[in-house]
């Protein structure tokens, strides 16, 4: 029937803007709606801040553990990080381990306390499968327009950053703690 091909083409669209293993945004939602925000950005001239997030040693967890429970460590991270986001932004799962947060009408300030935020959901360990796992993550902050004038620029800027701090973070070896 017409209403079943309706149900069924709306079910695909969902399905192909929606991460298949968190629930949340894919990478195509993703650049569909930041493309939005950083035009609404341009325009009311305010200020856009995204950042690049990625779980620190996650192939330990995959090589050791296998990836069953790294499937369902990446839920429970999108999960969490679900927790810290205002209804205005946006928390995607870019793939792999890697995640980007876009916070509308948010400059430097706050955008650190975001990363404070993000920071404190990792404080607790996650419970996956029987085990406690206790991981970090690294962040990264690109803020519109001071960093980029296009969602790509600032994913650059944000990635760049993000790997700064994964290296300090790697020196200080901070590595995933399984109990």
């Amino acid at each position: 029937t017409v209403n079943e091909l309706r149900r069924q083409r709306k079910l695909m669209e969902k399905l192909s803007m929606e991460d298949h293993l968190t629930g949340l945004p894919n990478r195509r939602a993703f650049f569909d709606c930041a493309e939005r925000q950083v035009e609404f950005s341009k325009r009311k001239s305010e200020a856009m801040a995204l950042l690049y997030l990625d779980l620190n040693d996650f192939k330990g967890v995959n090589d050791t553990l296998g990836h069953d429970v790294g499937d369902e460590l990446l839920k429970s991270v999108g999960k969490r990080l679900s927790t810290v986001c205002r209804k205005s932004d946006l928390i995607a799962r870019m793939g792999g381990d890697e995640f980007v947060y876009v916070l509308p009408s948010t400059g430097k300030k706050g955008s650190r306390e975001a990363e404070t935020r993000i920071h404190q959901a990792f404080e607790d360990p996650f419970s996956v499968k029987g085990r406690s796992l206790k991981l970090t993550a690294s962040v990264g902050i690109a803020v519109f327009p001071d960093d980029g004038k296009t969602i790509r620029e600032l994913l650059i800027v944000a990635d760049e950053k993000m790997y700064e701090n994964k290296e300090k973070l790697s020196r200080e070896s901070k590595r995933v703690t399984i109990t």
